[in-house]
């Protein structure tokens, strides 16, 4: 078992070849007093990429997990390991707004069964894409809401298996992309380099999530004192304000002890407005 104490002064391996201890290395120092280090050689992409090469076969937070655990073998000093994974898409429920969604797990060495997780949902991602003609020219106007060129891009002809040209970070490099792949002489589609280190949008979501595991890593649990008690779940039930009954809206929080599994449930108070009821507003 780790106890919040004993995180001062240790190495913390980050599963990643995409710079991610950036992000996380001021939180966890501030509030642990943890070193950061990053394994050599270490292929993350072998689980998944986001362009597609390599398929993910398991939702974000397994494979997070699943390269913490990969991790262990090459960071041998390392008290535990952290890795984070994302997925990028519309949101399931606003349609064309963009939706960010990004977990940090901290596996620890002596436990790899253990895995404390911290997780967000933002709107706020650097999240873009278009098809493009065989003889296009991007428009000045995709390019800034791209972001572009502080955020790559990666150029893809859809060929088969689809051809790459990515991080590309400036105008040169894109035309001189722009005039390989239209040798291809198929449709292409130029979006937005998600990687980490090429996505300075999201490396600012994985600081807030530094600072989120730096917490949690922090509080102890109340039974056994290990590392890591804190929110696990959001319970639905939130009674509305009219009638009572139970809404859509978080009426509690589900927290817990990744070694012993003790709970806690805390309930919000308030009551929630009935335009979320299914009784009165259904």
């Amino acid at each position: 078992m780790i106890r919040p104490q004993d995180w001062c002064g240790r190495c913390l391996a980050v599963a990643t070849r995409h710079g991610k201890a950036r992000a996380l290395r001021a939180p966890l120092r501030r509030v642990l007093g943890v070193r950061l280090c990053t394994p050599r050689d270490l292929d993350t992409d072998a689980l998944g990429t986001f362009t597609g090469e390599i398929a993910r076969t398991q939702p974000p937070l397994r494979t997070a997990a699943a390269k913490a655990r990969l991790a262990l073998t090459t960071a041998p000093g390392a008290l535990a390991v952290l890795a984070s994974e994302a997925s990028f898409g519309p949101d399931p429920v606003l349609g064309y707004v963009p939706l960010h969604q990004e977990w940090l797990v901290c596996v620890p060495a002596s436990a790899p069964q253990v895995v404390i997780a911290v997780g967000l949902a933002t709107h706020t991602a650097q999240f873009a894409h278009r098809p493009l003609a065989e003889d296009e020219t991007p428009s000045e106007d995709f390019l800034h809401s791209a972001g572009f060129p502080a955020h790559a891009l990666i150029l893809r002809a859809q060929t088969d298996p689809p051809r790459f040209w990515k991080a590309l970070r400036s105008r040169a490099a894109l035309d001189a992309a722009l005039a390989q792949a239209r040798n291809c002489a198929v449709p292409l589609r130029l979006e937005t380099d998600m990687r980490a280190h090429l996505n300075p949008t999201r490396m600012v979501q994985l600081a807030r999530l530094g600072v989120r595991m730096a917490q949690r890593l922090a509080s102890a649990c109340p039974r056994c004192g290990g590392a890591g008690f804190g929110l696990e779940e959001l319970l639905l039930g939130l009674p509305c304000a009219v009638c009572d009954a139970p809404t859509a809206q978080v009426g509690s929080e589900r927290h817990t002890c990744p070694w012993c599994a003790h709970t806690v449930i805390h309930t919000r108070t308030g009551q929630a407005d009935p335009a979320h009821c299914p009784i009165c507003n259904p």
